[in-house]
């Protein structure tokens, strides 16, 4: 049994209707305007007989509902929306929208990814129900959807997770500890293969900003221009590990608040144990230790400036002349001169010097200077007691 319309194209002239607007189509209507729409090939239009679609490729799409609202808040939308309601009052029940391709005889569809809502309480009668959002996906083929990310009813997000941590906003769990050779599920920032997208701290994205980020291959971790960076490994009562770095200089401190670091140096893990030779005296005395100025172009390359904040904002800074403090009067070595007496602790690296990079940029790490002037320290008293002896001996 069926209903059949046929005859002449019709419109509608009664409160509510089933027409037929055009050939093979037809129309619903209420309050004599139309509704609802199915066309010649099955496609459904509600709000709107129109079911073209742009989303790349303009297309026909089987069903589109079309409304009118001028709200500009997100709460506020009504009618330009559509809702898939739960009876239901059951705590913890779902509804969902899910996605599915048929089967190769057509029949059934199997899901290949889902959106479903999550009510965590039971309902409570004219109120809102928390909710949560939930997104699943299949893995690979012939495994049904399983969850991969999901929004708490508090706002936050996990990924790989249906806890997502109360204290954080993001959480992504992995699969696994990383090892030496990572693959194991985590978060990851790409832009190419040795740069990576920047994680910003605070509110700036300039000059100013605080962000770790991938560059050249190398970790970097920004401070602003003015604090720095800190790293605090506080523990409830004492700080153990501090590392301040900002315009006013480098501060490292232990966990006994004390700048030197202890280094493995057991007998046991050591071998082919030699004493210095002689000769440190001789070392010693061809070092040039010096005072010096950074020039003014390394100085701008490191951004050793003065900063003047802004009434308005503090960290609106700007440049007021460089800061002598870190730029002149500093005591050290000339790495040229180092090498040829210490070679084993100067390395090169990459760097730039005036806008050029240069791969032979020297580094001076001084291990050597300390046991060479205890060295030398020893040869000199031995002179000095030799000399006492000989004294000693004619009667001066």
């Amino acid at each position: 049994n069926y209903i059949h319309f046929g005859g002449s194209i019709s419109t509608p002239s009664t409160a509510a209707a089933i027409y037929r607007p055009v050939d093979n189509q037809l129309a619903f209507s209420t309050a004599n305007t139309e509704r609802m729409r199915i066309d010649n090939n099955g496609n459904v239009g509600i709000g709107n007989q129109e079911t073209t679609v742009f989303n790349g490729v303009g297309g026909d799409m089987k069903f589109v509902v079309t409304g009118s609202d001028s709200a500009t808040t997100v709460a506020n939308n009504s009618d330009a929306g559509m809702a898939i309601g739960n009876t239901d009052t059951t705590a913890g029940n779902l509804a969902g929208l899910h996605f599915a391709r048929a089967d190769t005889d057509d029949t059934p569809c199997y899901a290949g990814a889902s959106i479903v809502a999550r009510f965590p309480d039971a309902q409570v009668t004219g109120q809102y129900p928390a909710g949560q959002l939930i997104f699943l996906t299949s893995s690979n083929a012939n495994a049904a959807p399983s969850e991969k990310v999901r929004i708490a009813s508090g706002g936050q997000v996990g990924f790989n997770t249906s806890t997502p941590n109360t204290n954080a906003i993001i959480h992504v769990s992995g699969n696994g500890a990383p090892n030496a050779n990572m693959g194991h599920k985590g978060l990851m920032l790409s832009y190419s293969s040795g740069n990576s997208a920047p994680i910003y701290f605070g509110t700036e994205t300039n000059a100013s900003a605080k962000a770790i980020y991938m560059r050249s291959f190398y970790m970097t971790i920004r401070g602003h221009d003015n604090e720095g960076i800190k790293f605090d490994g506080s523990g409830s009562s004492v700080t153990r590990y501090q590392f301040n770095m900002g315009n006013n200089g480098n501060t490292c401190f232990n966990a006994s608040n004390s700048s030197n670091w202890n280094t493995s140096s057991d007998s046991r893990i050591k071998e082919n144990v030699q004493s210095l030779p002689d000769g440190a005296i001789e070392k010693i005395k061809a070092l040039r230790p010096v005072t010096f100025d950074y020039t003014d172009d390394w100085a701008t390359q490191k951004g050793w400036f003065n900063y003047t904040a802004s009434d308005d904002d503090p960290h609106d800074l700007t440049e007021s002349g460089f800061n002598l403090d870190q730029k002149n009067n500093d005591i050290g070595w000339i790495a040229q001169e180092y090498e040829t007496v210490f070679p084993q602790d100067v390395k090169d690296t990459t760097e730039t010097i005036n806008g050029v990079e240069v791969n032979d940029f020297k580094t001076v790490k001084p291990d050597s200077v300390v046991p060479y002037l205890v060295k030398a320290l020893q040869e000199a008293l031995d002179k000095i007691e030799t000399l006492e002896s000989r004294l000693n001996d004619a009667g001066l």
